[in-house]
């Protein structure tokens, strides 16, 4: 009986530091495990690459999260440069059109992808209000003083060519290509075109849209199907029934809508009773295409024309777009 004590005693001293170690292992090994899914989480939600992708590269660099990333993104550009030129010549009908504004300056740019099912696909929407950035950016200190309302447009190599601030000066092309690698879908920007205008000028914007992505703080850039900007100055005193921010975004919205080929020649009521009626087929067409003949989308009982007389309002010019729509 006296042995039995003496026994349990001995077993504590031997077996209870060997029990204590095995816990800690267990708690540390508990903390190791948690530590590294917080990683993946984290590396995950910073480049967007699969799962399988992020836990390799922290494999690779022993949990190191800045190492991890650096890789992903080599690998990911490097399959992206394969995967577009073998992707090259598949039809890119889908996509987006995205409108960026800022102060006196906006742009729109139209990006496409294969499928709808990209289009609405986060990564895809943060690089087409990317691009959107980039482009808005390189107009801004180019036309760091206004004097006028200006237009550019750009296509093929000199939307390319567009640089980043971020991302060691990457452009358009570069970026398109780790988009291609992480989405594995080919696609195509388009087109872009930016616009600028002088203080107390009009600059109207609209998306029919299907989603926002913040892409600079203060702004939103909107992403839809169809867009439109639209220059406009006031030539006399307004009737004062919309503010000029508001009547900018219902113009676009008619734009949008209508699709108005050219702005056309207004001529005013008065004028118009004295002189004398044109052919009737020429009268249709310009109704149709003549922005100040169509019959106004909010309000059918005027026309744009009449509408830009009462509010006192000369457009200048104005852009839409379609995606998917054939260039000439």
């Amino acid at each position: 009986m006296t042995k039995q004590p003496v026994q349990y005693i001995i077993f504590f001293f031997i077996a209870g530091p060997l029990f204590f170690l095995l816990r800690r292992s267990i708690h540390l090994g508990g903390i190791t495990k948690s530590a590294a899914k917080t990683d993946l989480a984290k590396l995950r939600k910073k480049t967007g690459f699969t799962f399988l992708n992020c836990k390799k590269a922290l494999k690779e660099f022993n949990n190191d999260i800045v190492k991890a990333e650096e890789w992903l993104h080599k690998q990911a550009e490097k399959e992206g440069w394969s995967k577009a030129t073998s992707l090259q010549g598949r039809e890119t009908a889908q996509g987006l059109v995205a409108v960026l504004c800022q102060d006196n300056y906006a742009t729109m740019v139209e990006v496409n992808c294969e499928t709808d099912f990209v289009a609405r696909n986060s990564q895809f929407q943060q690089f087409v209000g990317k691009v959107a950035s980039m482009a808005l950016k390189q107009h801004r200190s180019e036309n760091s003083v206004i004097n006028d309302v200006g237009k550019v447009e750009l296509m093929g190599d000199k939307l390319d060519g567009l640089k980043s601030e971020q991302d060691d000066g990457s452009s358009v092309k570069d970026i398109t290509a780790l988009t291609i690698g992480k989405i594995g879908e080919n696609i195509t920007v388009k087109r872009a075109v930016c616009m600028h205008v002088p203080v107390g000028h009009i600059l109207g914007s609209y998306v029919h849209s299907m989603a926002k992505t913040s892409i600079l703080k203060t702004n939103d850039c909107s992403l839809g199907k169809y867009g439109a900007l639209v220059a406009a100055h006031s030539i006399k005193k307004s009737s004062a029934k919309m503010q000029p921010d508001e009547f900018g975004r219902r113009l676009c919205q008619h734009i949008v809508g209508m699709k108005p080929v050219r702005i056309g020649e207004f001529v005013p009521p008065v004028q118009k009773e004295s002189e004398e009626q044109e052919d009737g087929e020429e009268i249709e067409e310009q109704i149709v295409t003549d922005l100040v003949n169509q019959e106004y989308l909010i309000d059918p009982s005027l026309t744009v024309g009449e509408l830009l007389y009462q509010e006192g309002i000369q457009v200048i010019d104005f852009v839409r777009y379609e995606c998917g729509q054939k260039l000439h």
